[in-house]
């Protein structure tokens, strides 16, 4: 399941909003329900600024805090963007802290 999930979170990317699929291109990625209804769980959980909410649900869906950080787009936004950009302080801070964030990225998200 983990390696799943890192594969889920790194394909994200490409996706403009997470209740679509990318169906542009001929050989798109097609997910399961559950799929999304992950990604959108821990989307969810950034937008709570509730620590506890978003701590379950990666440890339910067993992703790690470097994984959401390098491959979630919640709605066209990284995870330190979607955070911030809800006035979601304290799980920003949160990813901030457990992903080590280096300073550009920070800046980058509040921009």
């Amino acid at each position: 399941m983990k390696s799943r999930a890192k594969l889920i979170l790194a394909v994200s990317a490409s996706l403009a909003f997470l209740f679509s699929v990318n169906a542009n291109a001929g050989s798109s990625i097609q997910y399961t329900d559950s799929d999304k209804r992950m990604l959108v769980e821990v989307c969810k959980a950034i937008k709570s600024n509730s620590k506890v909410k978003l701590n379950k649900v990666l440890h339910k869906n067993r992703i790690t805090f470097d994984e959401m950080a390098k491959g979630l787009v919640c709605n066209g936004q990284d995870a330190l963007s979607f955070a911030k950009y809800h006035d979601a302080d304290e799980n920003f801070d949160l990813i901030t802290k457990r992903t080590k964030a280096r300073e550009e990225e920070i800046v980058a998200s509040l921009n």
